[in-house]
């Protein structure tokens, strides 16, 4: 079974997932975490949110796909966004004219080749629910979170497998953990 914790910047998804970590009937699952900003530690070059480019956008879903790729075997996966983020971000920059219709058009055709090899069996999206956090390589820009976050909603509406999460760690933990014991039955 793989899930995806997905949704628009400064939403808690990182937060959820080290939680998630923590509960018992999760102790099995392996845990991906995808992050434009760690890799802007790593590596000077990449720049990241609205300011992201080509290079960013193909770096971060190579990244995305290894990961997945490597873990697919597993009995639970939990990914900290995943290369669906990727697409949506990399939407966002194309229609800001920030990557070319081509680059584009390669970052789809890698996320259906993954849809191909893997599927996610949920996909639980955030909504944006608090003021936004400054920290080290985070957007602050209101805008831009809400144009992501209309990005996600609009693909959410034809997504069967994807659906928003109530605001409240607690309640986002126990709607995970429900789930995934009524999937293991």
């Amino acid at each position: 079974m793989i899930i995806s914790i997905s949704g628009t910047h400064c939403t808690g998804k990182s937060t959820l997932v080290e939680l998630l970590k923590k509960h018992p009937a999760l102790q099995n699952a392996v845990f991906l975490k995808s992050s434009g900003r760690a890799l802007a530690k790593e590596n000077p070059r990449i720049k990241v949110n609205e300011d992201g480019d080509f290079f960013t956008q193909f770096y971060q879903m190579t990244r995305d796909c290894h990961q997945l790729l490597e873990a697919m075997d597993k009995p639970l996966v939990i990914c900290d966004r995943s290369y669906l983020d990727t697409l949506v971000y990399s939407q966002y920059l194309y229609e800001k004219g920030k990557i070319s219709i081509y680059q584009m058009d390669l970052l789809k055709g890698m996320a259906f080749m993954m849809d191909a090899m893997v599927h996610f069996d949920k996909v639980f999206l955030l909504k944006p629910s608090f003021e936004l956090q400054a920290e080290e390589n985070r957007s602050m820009n209101e805008e831009f979170q809400r144009d992501i976050y209309n990005m996600f909603d609009a693909l959410q509406a034809h997504e069967p497998d994807w659906e928003y999460l109530p605001d409240g760690d607690e309640l986002r933990i126990n709607k995970i953990v429900a789930y995934v014991q009524r999937k293991n039955k």
